[in-house]
């Protein structure tokens, strides 16, 4: 089976979409999603389309935020980090995944899948024009696979 990170956009009529995650790799598997706004999608793919080698590590982040001005991610369900692996021309990718919490506030009752793709440039750079498609209305999905390094 091969390794992917699959992002899916619902979007919503006032700049911002639902963005499904699903990931595969090396035998584990998760998906969750996450609001965000569209302007931020669009910024991750325009760095990660144009980025080599990558200077530092590029995120998104998203899930449930605090319900105070300034209190940041109160609860992650979506997380993505890519980030130079070596100096041969890999990329890693973390991926992060959790469900939102239940009703109950136990977080017992949370799926949780933290994996890592590692793929090459010329991958993040077919991945990154089909998000930025996805942003655009023109597809709804991007999926980067993990490459042979």
């Amino acid at each position: 089976m091969r390794n992917f990170l699959r992002l899916t956009l619902s979007p919503d009529n006032d700049g911002t979409a639902e963005l499904h995650a699903e990931v595969v790799s090396n035998g584990f598997s998760g998906r969750s999603s996450a609001w965000f706004n569209l302007s931020a999608i669009a910024d991750l793919a325009a760095v990660l389309g144009l980025a080599f080698p990558l200077p530092h590590a590029v995120e998104l982040r998203g899930g449930d935020w605090g319900r105070l001005p300034g209190e940041g991610l109160a609860e992650e369900h979506v997380a993505l980090r890519f980030y130079p692996v070596g100096g041969r021309g890999v990329v890693g990718c973390q991926v992060r995944l959790v469900t939102p919490s239940c009703e109950d506030g136990r977080p017992e009752a949370q799926y949780r899948v933290h994996a890592e793709l590692t793929t090459s440039y010329q991958e993040l750079q077919r991945f990154s024009a089909r998000l930025l498609a996805a942003v655009n209305g023109e597809c709804s999905e991007a999926v980067l696979y993990a490459a042979v390094v």
